[in-house]
C-alpha cells in the first residue's frame, strides 16, 4: 500500500517539478529581454489564456479545431486499419498500397499543405493535410502489428478451415489492439499539431490556427502564446482520454 502511494506521489511530483523548472526558465528569459513583444512573462501569458474562457470566439475556434482533428484522425484510423487488414489477407494489395505509403511519408509536410490549399477550401484542407500525414504512420503501425501474429497460429487456422472473418476477429484484431493505443495516442496528439498548423496557413475560419495568425499580425505575442497553450491543452486532453479508455475498457485479448 505504501509503495503504491509513494509511486502515485512521485508520478505527480516529477511532472510538477519539470513544469516549475520550465516556467522558471521562461521567467528568467522574459526578465532578460524585458520586452513583452518578444517574450511575455508566464503570468502575462496565462492571464491572457484564462481570459480566453470568456470569449465566444475562442470556444468556436477551439471546438472547430477539435472537430477537424477528430475527423482527420477518424478517417486516417479507419482507412489505415482497413487497408492493413486487406493487405495482410491479400499480399498483392499491400504491394500496391505500400509505394503510396512510402511516397506520402517522404513528401515534405509543407508541400502537402501548399498543394491541399490549392485543391480544397480552407475548411477542408486541414483535414486532408492531417490525413495524408497520419495515414502512412498508422498503416505501417497496424500492418506491422498484424504481420507480427504467430505464423503457426495462422497456418493452424488455415489447416482447420477457419474462415477469413474468424481469423480477422480472433487472430488479427487482438494483435492490432495490443499496439492500438500507442499508435492512436501518438497519431492523435500529432494530428492536433498538424491541424493547427494547416489552419494557420489556410486561414481557416473558427480555428485556433487562424487566431494564432491574427495574433501574429497584431504583434500580440501574449495572445499567440495563450492560443499555443490552448493547443497544448487540447493535445493533453486527447492523450488523457486515450489513457482513460485504455485503463477502463477491457478487451477480450
Amino acid at each position: 500500500m505504501k509503495g503504491a502511494v509513494k509511486k502515485t506521489v512521485l508520478d505527480i511530483a516529477f511532472p510538477v517539478v519539470s513544469l516549475l523548472i520550465f516556467l522558471l526558465i521562461w521567467q528568467i528569459g522574459a526578465s532578460i529581454y524585458n520586452i513583452e513583444l518578444i517574450l511575455p512573462t508566464p503570468i502575462a501569458t496565462f492571464t491572457r489564456f484564462f481570459a480566453l474562457f470568456a470569449e465566444a470566439e475562442f470556444w468556436g475556434a477551439f471546438f472547430g479545431t477539435v472537430l477537424r482533428s477528430l475527423i482527420a484522425f477518424g478517417i486516417s484510423f479507419c482507412v489505415a486499419l482497413l487497408c492493413s487488414i486487406i493487405g495482410v489477407l491479400v499480399p498483392a494489395v499491400h504491394k500496391m498500397v505500400y509505394p503510396f505509403v512510402v511516397i506520402l511519408r517522404a513528401l515534405p509536410t509543407m508541400s502537402v499543405i501548399l498543394l491541399s490549399l490549392i485543391w480544397l477550401s480552407s475548411t477542408k484542407s486541414p483535414i486532408l493535410i492531417t490525413f495524408l500525414v497520419l495515414f502512412p504512420m498508422m498503416y505501417v503501425g497496424f500492418y506491422d502489428a498484424l504481420t507480427g501474429v504467430d505464423p503457426q497460429l495462422i497456418e493452424m487456422a488455415r489447416v482447420y478451415g477457419v474462415s477469413k472473418r474468424d481469423r480477422i476477429v480472433y487472430l488479427y484484431f487482438p494483435a492490432v489492439l495490443r499496439s492500438l493505443f500507442t499508435d492512436a495516442l501518438s497519431a492523435l496528439t500529432f494530428g492536433v499539431k498538424l491541424t493547427v498548423a494547416a489552419e494557420a496557413l489556410a486561414q481557416t475560419g473558427e480555428s485556433l490556427g487562424l487566431l494564432m495568425q491574427i495574433s501574429k499580425y497584431h504583434l500580440d505575442t501574449a495572445g499567440l502564446l495563450a492560443y499555443t497553450v490552448a493547443a497544448v491543452l487540447l493535445s493533453y486532453l486527447f492523450e488523457l482520454a486515450v489513457r482513460l479508455i485504455k485503463k477502463t475498457v477491457r478487451f477480450p485479448l
